[in-house]
């Protein structure tokens, strides 16, 4: 993962990551990290990792590999306890739940800080990790559409049987 921090993406207004976006009066606007996107360092790390897709890619690989017992960036163990529930489908930071289109449990998980949005689905049985929502939009708008992108997702693809 090379292209991660902590605090908002972009900071110093390079290309490599994308600026968070806002709507108002019927545009878009990008955020600049002087516009006050930062959460407070107390409640970190949620909402205050960034990392590239890339980066994202290889983290979500290496949770995918785990759930399925296999050792990499951490023993198999290490993992089958972050991904076990321990109170009403949460584990350590992870939806892990049944849904009834999928045999075994899902891993589900994501991360916001208002500006920027990202949410992913393991399914372990299935050898499928998706990144289902990437966005760096905030507000009743993106919210909308992420959902909207998410049940036609699930609808499409939502399916083990």
């Amino acid at each position: 993962m090379n292209n991660t921090g902590f605090g908002p993406p972009n900071l110093d207004d390079s290309s490599q990551q994308a600026s968070g976006h806002y709507y108002n009066n019927a545009s878009w606007h990008a955020r600049k990290p002087s516009d006050g996107v930062y959460v407070p360092f107390v409640l970190g790390p949620a909402g205050r990792v960034n990392a590239d897709l890339n980066s994202l890619a290889k983290y979500l690989m290496a949770h995918l590999e785990g759930s399925r017992g296999e050792n990499n960036i951490l023993e198999a163990s290490s993992f089958q306890i972050l991904h076990q529930a321990v109170d009403d489908g949460y584990a350590m930071g992870w939806g892990a739940f049944n849904v009834d289109w999928a045999k075994e449990k899902i891993l589900t998980h994501g991360g916001s800080n208002t500006f920027w949005l990202a949410e992913w689905m393991i399914i372990p049985e299935e050898n499928i990790a998706v990144m289902m929502i990437i966005i760096n939009a905030s507000g009743d708008n993106a919210n909308q559409a992420s959902g909207e992108i998410l049940g036609l997702l699930i609808n499409r693809y939502g399916t083990t049987q």
